[in-house]
C-alpha cells in the first residue's frame, strides 16, 4: 500500500518528537550485551553443565561417600568384578593423576582462589592470602595423615616370601625396603590412602566452588551499588554496601567484568578433576584393598573436611590473626554467599 502524496508532505513537515528526559530517580538503563564470541559460548555451556554435580551439598557428598565405602565394598568383597583396564594399578588415570592427586587439586584449586579472591575482595592481597591458607591447612592434613598411615602399615606388617611363607631375619627386624630388597612382599595393615586422598580433595573442591553457587549475587550488588554513586542524590537511591568505599566497589567491578570468564574456565577444570576422583574413587572400592581399609581411609578424609569446615573455619575471621585466619569461601567486604 502506497502513500498519496498528501500523506507523504505531511509527515516530512511534522517532525518526530524527541524523547523526553529520563525523570529523577529513575535507574538507570543497562546497555545492550554485544554478541558472545565462541569461547564466551563454550564456557557458558560448560559451565552449565558441570555446575549442578559442583553444587551438591558437601555434607550429602560426605554421607555418600561413607554409604558407597560401607556398602559397595561389602559387596564386591564377595563379588569379583572381571578385570579391566582400571583395575591395573599402572594405568594411566592412577599414575599421573591420583598419584600426584593433592597437587592436582592443591594448583586447580590455588587458581581458583587466587583470582575469585581477587574479585570479590577487591585486590586485597591481606585477604588473598588468609584464604589460600585452606590449602595450606589441607597439605598438613594430607602430610600427616598419610605420614600416619604409612607408619601404621610398617609398624604392623610382615615379610613373606613368594610361597606365602613368612620370612624372617636372623639378627635384624625386616622393614618394607629390606623386604623389598630381600625379593619378598610386605603385607601390612594398609589403611587406603586413595580412598581418604579422593574422599578429601573432592569435599575440598566443593567447598571452594560453592561460591560461584552466587557469582550471579555479588555481580548484582556491585552494579546496584555502582548505579547508587551515579544517582546519590536521588531520593530513591539503592542503599549502599555497608564498609565498602566506592573505590573498592569500582575494583570488584572492573575485576568482576573482566575475570568471571576467566574464573568459569577454572571453574570447569576444577569439576574436571572432581568428577575424575569419584571415578577413581567407585574404581578403588571395586578392585582395591579390603573393607575395613577402604572404611577407615574414607572416614579420616571426611573427618579432615568435617574438622576444618564445619569447626575451625566458619570460626575464624578471615584475614585475622596477622592474615593467617582463613575464614570460609567468599568471607570479604560484601557478603554474597549464604551460609549453611
Amino acid at each position: 500500500m502506497s502513500l498519496s502524496a498528501a500523506s507523504l508532505r505531511k509527515f516530512s513537515k511534522s517532525g518526530s518528537r524527541p524523547l523526553p528526559p529520563a525523570e529523577p530517580g529513575s535507574r538507570s538503563r543497562r546497555p545492550i550485551p554485544g554478541p558472545t564470541s565462541p569461547a564466551q559460548f563454550f564456557s557458558i555451556l560448560a559451565f552449565s553443565l558441570l555446575r549442578k554435580p559442583m553444587f551438591v551439598d558437601p555434607s550429602v557428598k560426605a554421607g555418600l561417600y561413607l554409604c558407597a565405602a560401607a556398602a559397595g565394598s561389602l559387596i564386591f568383597d564377595f563379588v569379583k568384578m572381571p578385570p579391566c583396564y582400571f583395575s591395573n594399578k599402572r594405568n594411566a588415570l592412577n599414575l599421573i593423576f591420583v598419584k600426584w592427586g593433592w597437587a592436582w587439586t592443591f594448583c586447580s584449586l590455588t587458581a581458583f582462589i587466587i583470582i575469585s579472591t581477587y574479585i570479590y575482595t577487591g585486590a586485597n592481597k591481606r585477604l588473598l592470602r588468609a584464604h589460600l591458607m585452606r590449602l595450606l591447612v589441607g597439605s598438613a592434613c594430607w602430610y600427616v595423615c598419610t605420614g600416619v598411615f604409612n607408619t601404621v602399615e610398617s609398624t604392623f606388617g610382615s615379610c613373606y616370601n613368594q610361597n606365602g611363607t613368612l620370612l624372617k631375619a636372623p639378627f635384624r627386624t625386616f622393614t618394607r625396603r629390606s623386604c623389598r630388597q630381600a625379593k619378598g612382599f610386605w603385607l601390612g595393615f594398609d589403611i587406603s590412602g586413595h580412598c581418604f586422598l579422593l574422599t578429601m580433595s573432592n569435599l575440598w573442591i566443593l567447598e571452594e566452588l560453592c561460591v560461584m553457587r552466587s557469582w550471579g549475587v555479588l555481580g548484582a550488588l556491585l552494579d546496584a551499588n555502582t548505579q547508587n554513586d551515579e544517582l546519590a542524590k536521588t531520593p530513591t537511591a539503592v542503599p549502599r554496601l555497608p564498609n565498602v568505599s566506592p573505590e573498592t566497589v569500582q575494583t570488584m567491578r572492573s575485576a568482576y567484568s573482566r575475570l568471571t570468564m576467566n574464573l568459569r574456565t577454572v571453574f570447569c577444570t576444577t569439576a574436571c578433576i572432581s568428577l575424575l576422583w569419584d571415578f577413581m574413587f567407585l574404581i578403588t572400592i571395586i578392585y582395591f584393598h579390603s573393607m575395613p581399609s577402604k572404611l577407615l581411609g574414607t572416614s579420616v578424609g571426611i573427618s579432615c573436611w568435617f574438622v576444618c569446615y564445619r569447626c575451625l573455619f566458619p570460626h575464624l575471621e578471615v584475614g585475622a590473626f596477622g592474615g593467617l585466619a582463613p575464614g570460609m569461601p567468599g568471607d570479604g567486604p560484601v557478603h554474597f554467599v549464604a551460609r549453611r
